[in-house]
């Protein structure tokens, strides 16, 4: 645009020392270029562009002490420890799955395979970035002299501090898995079919039903036949206690609300007999269900339905669901109050890291460049049509 004015600014970073207070310059000088309708506002624009780039400081050493500032080597992290915050983050999955009751389903098992992975990634990834971050990028830049073996000592110190890290990440993750590999270690199956997956003599368990039913406000009832048979021994099935939802309703149901689909569920109360233990049974549900079925504007019509299904089951000993939730939910609670602690001190590492950042920048230079103006062209005769072109 023409009256545009376009400014060279040319700036240095300058960082302080934290160890001896000397102040000098780190990278190479940077040249920005901006445009604006006043000098002003090229100038602030360039700033604006150079303050931006304080971010990107590249680990050189004073040159006094020889030290790479611990500021700049942690900026280094910064972008990997807020990916390891991301994934930190992901370990309230399996405490949600503990307090919520998932620790008897199998997604519990997929929740702590989840926060073990997570934990480890977490910790393992702290400890690699320890010795790459602080050693390796140190003495590839020549900031630590080789002086009766400090380089040795100091990389042989962040290796066993990355180490130690690294196994209580492991321990962590072994902390998160209790709840599995204590369900390993007994044999107990899990039952994708019913809730909750580990079930023994004696205790209840939820069969819900592909079907479902479509009722005004989701109301519906429902009697329950339960049957269990232990496939290859002899003898009459044994009638097993159950119970489903008891919904009552009368003629003002037509008035409380719109028909909704709910899914059909029978809780069943498996016979506490331990000769049950380990054997494989089949459990054989009816439900006959009644439910208010919309028949048009202020009618209603009682609907009946009868499902059916057939549940095959792998009962454990008596109390392996109590004893699985009670290892998975302290191994879990345990793990993620380690790990939690680990992330706090990471981020009151960064906090403090970024408060003692000290980054200045010096202008070196500042041209300004106008554009020229265009000269007007003289006035020219018109063109004839009967002109020859030239």
């Amino acid at each position: 645009m023409p009256g545009d004015v376009q400014v060279h600014v040319q700036f240095q970073k300058h960082v302080t020392c934290g160890h001896c207070a000397h102040v000098y310059p780190v990278g190479k000088p940077r040249a920005f270029i901006r445009q604006g309708r006043s000098e002003d506002e090229a100038r602030q624009s360039a700033e604006s562009a150079a303050c931006l780039a304080l971010d990107t400081v590249p680990a050189e050493p004073c040159p006094h002490g020889e030290r790479v500032q611990t500021e700049i080597a942690a900026r280094i992290r910064f972008r990997l420890y807020d990916f390891l915050f991301l994934l930190a983050g992901a370990l309230a999955l399996p405490l949600i799955g503990v307090f919520v009751g998932v620790s008897g389903t199998v997604g519990s098992e997929f929740l702590a395979r989840f926060g073990a992975g997570a934990a480890l990634a977490v910790c393992v990834g702290w400890g690699l970035l320890l010795v790459y971050c602080s050693a390796s990028r140190r003495m590839r830049n020549g900031s630590v002299r080789a002086q009766g073996g400090s380089v040795v000592r100091r990389f042989f110190s962040l290796f066993l501090r990355a180490c130690f890290v690294a196994v209580l990440g492991i321990g962590v993750a072994v902390l998160m898995m209790a709840g599995p590999m204590y369900r390993s270690t007994h044999g107990w199956q899990l039952n994708g079919n019913v809730t909750p997956s580990i079930c023994g003599p004696g205790d209840g368990i939820i069969v819900t039903f592909p079907d479902t039913v479509t009722s005004i406000k989701g109301y519906w009832t429902a009697r329950v036949t339960a049957q269990l048979e232990v496939p290859g021994e002899s003898g009459p099935p044994v009638l097993l206690g159950a119970s489903s939802r008891s919904d009552s309703w009368g003629y003002g149901v037509i008035s409380q609300g719109r028909t909704s689909t709910q899914p059909l569920w029978a809780k069943v109360q498996l016979p506490g007999n331990p000769a049950l233990a380990g054997k494989r049974v089949v459990v054989h549900v009816i439900l006959d269900v009644s439910y208010p079925a919309a028949v048009g504007p202020e009618q209603y019509r009682n609907e009946q339905k009868r499902v059916g299904k057939n549940v095959d089951v792998t009962l454990s000993e008596p109390g392996a669901n109590d004893a699985y939730y009670q290892a998975n939910f302290w191994g879990t609670f345990t793990g993620s109050l380690i790990l939690l602690s680990l992330i706090g001190e990471l981020a009151l590492r960064a906090s403090s890291v970024r408060r003692s950042t000290i980054v200045t920048l010096e202008r070196l230079s500042d041209v300004v460049v106008s554009p020229p103006e265009r000269d007007e062209e003289p006035d020219r005769e018109p063109r004839r049509p009967w002109d020859r072109r030239s």
